[in-house]
């Protein structure tokens, strides 16, 4: 795309150049006359040059929106009633907080969405910068999986690790809204995107520790749904993020002239972050008691899986009782055998035979493969739903020329669209297995890929032809139903991996997938708008296509080569 500068007034001229606020704006948040620079756009579906566009004014009721961000709050708060209840002790405690400060920390990655292209316009770079704004804070997650490494921060207290890094996140929104006092150009891009690296590197070690611990004070009955609210926290927070920057563009910006209406939400972000700080003070449980859970589950967990390997071996001999929590805790150390089967001490101190010791080996190099094969179908879902996230509102914005506003609340309903899908799964699983919902989700995802495809955008337009249609609602469709159910997809493998890999690899598998989550989102969020800035939405469809196409292939063989080493989900 190119710019061309116009002859404005004073006045309009600087709205061009960088002092936008929100004076600059009707209240309908179109431009004034004069006032937008020209572009040359590509029509998304051929690559060609569109003529210059207005932004056009605001089509979307504000009393819709709010009823359905009514209807799908209350659905989330249900669904994390239900799935909670499930849970008991510390545990839950645990777990809910981690899920609601994964919400705010979701939303502070997309609520300068909306804004962030005109925030990098008024600097003078385009949309592939405002592209690597979005994705650097997740690229600098990796950053904070190698300090939490570095640091041996796996060892240290939970509760201190996890106050102690929310209490970094607010810097990062501060600085992102002091970009705009504008010292020079130069400085505040680097503002913005150094920012972005604040935020990211506390969100690494947060994500280690968080995503690890869900895994180790969740039963393994339970672990899959454990990894639904988590993820269901997850994309709420990520449909919020556009909605909570809409609702500060609207109601916010207005009441502070002074300040550039493009950094409000980052600001309102700041403050949540600080909230969060006070939720996990007060809420997360002490030190000891979280030890006492995590000892509970995995002896919980041992249990389990021998219960699981006698059963396919067809030995029900050593298949336990039920227990509760008390006689797990009062159960003295063993090996993984139960009481009645353990050897005598000494015999621990035989040296195993070398046939054993092979055999260890080539198990542990099966399970290692298998988690890389779970590694890169997290990495191929991630980057699916990351460039959906990203290439969907710039779109919208650039060749369809929506405002900031509504493109905020349209991708934030899409996003949303997570809360209803993981109600209906909840009651969807006490009758299919986790395995056949994750078959079928991704099936469909891949296939409303093909939506973006340009002959179904013929096909759309000589089909319902109208003055103005365009292929918008094609892009939008696919990103309300695809990315709920990558989503939804995402989770349950991140259930099933945690299962196979058991609590002793649960930090390492968590960093693994830290670092998968900061590079995808690092490549697919500037990628996907490239490709549409070179080559139209046909570039950017075809590679949907073609990832989704790999996820499914990847998410099978993963399935498959962990069923024997799973004791929770689905076989089949």
């Amino acid at each position: 795309a190119h710019s061309h500068p116009l002859e404005t007034s004073k006045r309009e001229k600087a709205c061009v150049e960088g002092s936008r606020t929100s004076s600059c704006w009707n209240d309908d948040l179109t431009p004034n006359s004069g006032v937008l620079v020209q572009h040359v756009f590509f029509k998304p579906e051929y690559g060609a040059i569109l003529e210059n566009k207005p932004i056009q004014a605001s089509k979307i009721s504000e009393r819709s929106v709010w009823c359905l961000l009514a209807a799908i709050l209350a659905i989330t708060g249900y669904s994390m009633h239900k799935g909670l209840r499930d849970m008991d002790g510390a545990g839950a405690r645990i777990v809910f907080v981690i899920c609601f400060s994964t919400l705010v920390q979701s939303m502070d990655y997309t609520a300068i969405v909306p804004t962030v292209y005109d925030l990098a316009t008024s600097f003078n770079v385009g949309g592939t910068f405002s592209g690597a704004v979005i994705g650097l804070v997740f690229a600098s997650t990796a950053l904070g999986a190698l300090l939490h490494h570095m640091l041996s921060l796996g060892s240290r207290p939970f509760r201190h690790v996890f106050i102690s890094c929310c209490a970094i996140m607010p810097v990062g929104p501060a600085v992102y809204a002091l970009s705009a006092v504008r010292f020079s150009t130069t400085a505040s891009q680097w503002m913005m995107l150094s920012a972005r690296v604040i935020s990211g590197i506390p969100l690494g070690i947060l994500w280690v520790v968080g995503h690890a611990m869900v895994a180790k004070v969740t039963r393994p009955s339970l672990l899959v749904h454990g990894y639904l609210l988590y993820n269901l926290a997850w994309c709420v927070g990520m449909g919020l993020g556009p909605i909570v920057s809409s609702f500060s563009l609207h109601y916010v910006a207005p009441h502070l002239p002074s300040l550039d209406y493009n950094v409000v939400p980052a600001a309102m972000l700041c403050i949540a972050h600080f909230g969060i700080v006070v939720l996990c003070w007060c809420l997360l449980p002490s030190v000891e008691e979280t030890v006492r859970e995590e000892k509970m589950v995995e002896d919980i967990r041992r249990l389990a899986t021998l219960a699981a390997v006698s059963f396919r071996k067809g030995d029900m001999r050593t298949c336990p009782k039920a227990v509760n929590k008390s006689e797990v805790l009062e159960q003295p150390e063993t090996n993984g055998s139960t009481p009645h089967y353990q050897r005598h001490s000494r015999r621990a101190a035989i040296r195993p035979s070398r046939t054993t010791q092979i055999t260890e080996q080539h198990e542990e190099f099966r399970v290692l493969g298998v988690l890389g094969i779970y590694v890169v179908a997290e990495t191929l879902l991630l980057f699916s739903t990351g460039a959906s996230e990203s290439a969907t509102l710039y779109a919208l914005q650039v060749d369809y020329r929506w405002s900031p506003m509504d493109g905020g609340y349209i991708i934030g309903l899409c996003i949303c669209g997570y809360a209803p899908l993981a109600l209906m799964v909840q009651w969807l699983r006490r009758c299919v297995s986790d395995a056949a919902i994750l078959a079928n989700s991704l099936v469909l995802a891949a296939a409303l890929a093909w939506l973006l495809h340009p002959r179904v955008c013929t096909w759309f337009e000589n089909h319902w032809h109208a003055p103005g249609r365009t292929c918008a609602p094609l892009i939008i469709t696919f990103d309300a139903l695809a990315w709920p159910l990558l989503s939804l997809v995402r989770g349950i493998v991140e259930g099933f991996s945690y299962d196979f890999a058991g609590i002793a690899r649960a930090n390492n598998l968590s960093a693994a997938l830290t670092v998968a989550t900061s590079l995808s989102y690092a490549v697919s969020s500037p990628l996907a708008r490239w490709f549409i800035t070179t080559g139209g939405v046909a570039r950017y469809a075809l590679a949907q296509i073609i990832i989704n196409g790999l996820a499914v292939a990847v998410c099978g063989l993963a399935v498959t080569l962990s069923r024997t080493g799973r004791t929770a989900g689905g076989q089949h």
